[in-house]
């Protein structure tokens, strides 16, 4: 019993904690996508079904680490060459957590490709880290279903498939924050203090998401590569797609507050504007570096876009 313990700690334990981290995720997740469902029922059913596709491959994901536990440690209770091999619903459980790695990246470049102005070169950088990140996961994924757990994780295939699977979804989201801040700066620049004041929200919601993704990814890579003698990589893997999902929620479930404080300064913008007697003040001069209402009402709307609902854009004041 005492030179099995040691095996189960390495093994099972970090499982089983992962696994509980992961469920306390997805209970985060089903309270996020209930209420986007209920605040956001005016968006356009494509962002409403691909809110609810990726509800749907998380909870699959959960009942496949719940499956795989199971086996662990009720079917296969005792057997300690069982713990050697992964279940096939474990293969499949990182199967989903690429693919939805991959549509929340996705999702991000669209956000990047409003901000931006339809620049399409940091979009199709993006877009090509991701799909390099998803398939280095799914050649993972095959690995996985093809053979057991000892042999796939001390071949080389397996290391590099991995190491490319984390570093480029790692690369990817840092893509993806310095090109948001990157292009939300230049209207920073140019803005009030009203579109400054939202602007710097958007800038806390954008690196905070950017860092724990990218961090999550990292430390998975880095235990995966570096610590073989247990399955420590196991607490960032199981909890990897419920960071992803969340973050992507919160960003969605966020735009109220943030379309209000857009609308208040478009409206306020143009009635100044409107009750501005004779020559039009408000354009300010430019030595003094102020700005028109009418930039004010430029960067409110490209603001909008990153808020959008998935709607066409209605027409600009």
């Amino acid at each position: 019993m005492s030179t099995i313990a040691p095996i189960i700690e390495t093994t099972l334990g970090y499982q089983y904690i992962g696994f509980t981290l992961s469920i306390a995720c997805y209970g985060i997740t089903t309270v996020q996508t209930y209420l986007y469902y209920r605040t956001y029922q005016d968006d356009s059913r494509p962002l409403k079904a691909f809110v609810f596709v990726l509800f749907l491959l998380d909870t699959l994901c959960s009942a496949f680490v719940t499956h795989a536990l199971y086996v662990m440690l009720v079917a296969n209770w005792g057997n300690v060459p069982a713990l050697h091999f992964f279940p096939w619903t474990f293969a499949a459980e990182n199967g989903l957590t690429v693919l939805i790695t991959l549509l929340v990246q996705c999702f991000f470049a669209t956000r990047v490709w409003d901000v931006s102005g339809r620049k399409w070169i940091p979009t199709a950088i993006i877009i090509i880290t991701a799909l390099v990140a998803f398939g280095s996961g799914l050649c993972l994924t095959s690995k996985l279903f093809m053979t057991n757990y000892s042999t796939a994780i001390q071949s080389s295939f397996f290391m590099i498939t991995a190491s490319l699977d984390q570093g480029f979804a790692s690369l990817c989201d840092v893509i993806i924050t310095g090109s948001l801040c990157y292009y939300l700066k230049s209207w920073r620049s140019s803005g009030t203090k009203s579109t400054v004041a939202v602007i710097d929200r958007l800038f806390s919601y954008i690196v905070a998401r950017g860092i724990l993704t990218a961090v999550i990814q990292f430390l998975l890579l880095i235990t995966f590569v570096t610590v073989k003698r247990n399955e420590a990589w196991m607490l960032a893997h199981l909890v990897l797609s419920k960071v992803y999902i969340n973050t992507m929620l919160a960003t969605l479930n966020g735009r109220q507050a943030l379309r209000g404080k857009l609308d208040n300064i478009v409206l306020v913008t143009t009635h100044n504007r409107a009750h501005t007697p004779g020559p039009r003040l408000s354009e300010g001069h430019l030595g003094n570096m102020e700005f028109s209402s009418n930039d004010e009402i430029s960067i409110s709307t490209g603001l909008q876009g990153f808020a959008s609902t998935g709607k066409e854009p209605q027409e600009s004041l």
